[in-house]
């Protein structure tokens, strides 16, 4: 590639909040979100790569993911205990996490407030 030699728009985004592409894929509002084998965005799976919460319903095309902040999700309640504040989390299903273990889970973020034992607080990474 040769250096410009005049302006261009760089597409900025401030990287809290970004668009992936679903392809057909039907992904709800709060969803936790990872990016399949094919590329494609779709509701969250373990082991997958995360790339944030869902901040719209959509049915295919273009999702908007939060990709910093604190969000609630639901747990067992093995993990929704005052001992596991500022524990790693991974993905169970889309809305669910448990505790990150094992050389593949993929952390999504750490706990920061039990709600209750079947809900807990999670500052994504």
């Amino acid at each position: 590639m040769a250096n410009l030699t005049a302006p261009r728009d760089d597409s900025r985004q401030t990287g809290d909040l970004v668009e992936v592409d679903a392809g057909t894929n039907k992904i709800f509002h709060g969803a936790a979100v990872t990016i399949a084998s094919n590329g494609y965005a779709h509701a969250g799976a373990p082991k997958e790569p995360f790339v944030g919460v869902a901040q719209e319903s959509v049915n295919g095309g273009l999702v908007r993911v939060y990709t910093e902040g604190v969000v609630s999700f639901n747990c067992a309640a093995a993990v929704g205990v005052q001992a596991n504040v500022g524990k790693n989390v991974a993905l169970v299903d889309d809305n669910t996490v448990g505790l990150a273990t094992g050389n593949d889970a993929v952390v999504i973020g750490i706990i920061t407030k039990i709600e209750s034992t079947t809900s807990v607080r999670v500052k994504l990474r």
